[in-house]
């Protein structure tokens, strides 16, 4: 039962790589193929474009309050708080600059006009997120022993293919 609680509650730590890396893109990349944009046109619109940046749980904000998941002890997890501490804190401001240029609106619920011309302002604040993100994960790989780097890479590679499988399903590229 603990088994299958662990593997459910680190494959949620997954989504936040799911929403930036893959779940906008590829819902980009349909609707501008839908519209009938050649295919280079597609790519480079999937390149400029960014995803929504949601309140979805980060990695380290998930590890900070999950510390059983991969067996934190005490010193891991104070490090781990304070990751996740300052990635929230870097990341606040630009949630704020990509909602302010959105409006409050998600980007799915935009037409692919409006996303290709909202994409040039849009496109500094998601890199900034993704490298904020990025060294939020390397700093928690500093932290973590290999066995809970290695239990923590499956899980994520487990999330990442079953959302590949739930969009299959769907019919999604």
């Amino acid at each position: 039962m603990m088994r299958l609680t662990t593997r459910r509650v680190l494959a949620a730590a997954g989504v936040w790589l799911a929403a930036l890396a893959v779940a906008a893109p590829l819902t980009l990349s349909a609707q501008v193929a839908d519209s009938g944009q050649a295919k280079e046109q597609a790519k480079d619109t999937v390149q400029a474009s960014a995803p929504q940046p949601t309140a979805s749980t980060t990695v380290p904000r998930y590890l900070a309050d999950h510390a059983g998941a991969l067996r934190l002890n005490a010193k891991q997890l104070d490090r781990v708080r304070k990751v996740a501490e300052h990635l929230d804190s870097a990341n606040a401001p630009l949630h704020a600059q990509f909602q302010q240029v959105t409006g409050g609106r998600p980007l799915r619920g935009m037409d692919p006009a409006q996303r290709r011309s909202l994409a040039p302002q849009l496109q500094p604040i998601t890199q900034q997120i993704r490298s904020n993100n990025e060294a939020a994960l390397d700093s928690v790989d500093a932290i973590l022993t290999a066995p809970q780097q290695q239990r923590l890479q499956s899980v994520l590679q487990e999330y990442r293919r079953r959302m590949q499988a739930r969009r299959a399903r769907q019919g999604q590229p």
